[in-house]
């Protein structure tokens, strides 16, 4: 399944869930999602991309900084579910269409920022912050 996560009415993610991934087909998915998401393609390409699988299609490959895998579940043993009170986004620049690349650039380490920040504050809602090593100079 794939289900949107919309926070103020605005999607910041989808949540993709399945028994098991081909390869890279998160991130072909991700990649799919966005580029709807910018008008780049229709929803008919997609829908067209699935029900024609012998046409070779291909909506490119999402950067792996965009993609979190936030949970795993086996029947044995569940993880805890997400404390979404802790999740805050910023607004993409406006207009996001004819926003100038360096406001998208400095949006981007923004959010990039955000999904480590919330990355962390989940971690330590686990009690598995993970250890940091710091080099002295």
């Amino acid at each position: 399944s794939c289900t949107p996560w919309v926070v103020d009415g605005r999607t910041v993610g989808f949540e993709i869930v399945g028994e098991a991934f081909l390869w890279n087909q998160v991130r072909r998915t991700a990649m799919a999602l966005h580029l709807l998401a910018l008008g780049e393609i229709t929803p008919e390409d997609v829908q067209n991309a699935i029900q024609q699988p012998e046409i070779n299609v291909d909506f490119g490959v999402a950067p792996p900084d965009w993609l979190i895998l936030w949970g795993v579940e086996w029947e044995d043993s569940q993880i805890p579910a997400a404390n979404e009170s802790n999740c805050r986004f910023s607004p993409p620049p406006i207009p996001s269409r004819e926003a100038e690349r360096t406001m998208r650039k400095r949006w981007r380490d923004g959010a990039r920022l955000e999904m480590k920040t919330l990355l962390h504050l989940e971690w330590m809602h686990l009690g598995q912050l993970p250890i940091a090593y710091h080099n002295p100079e």
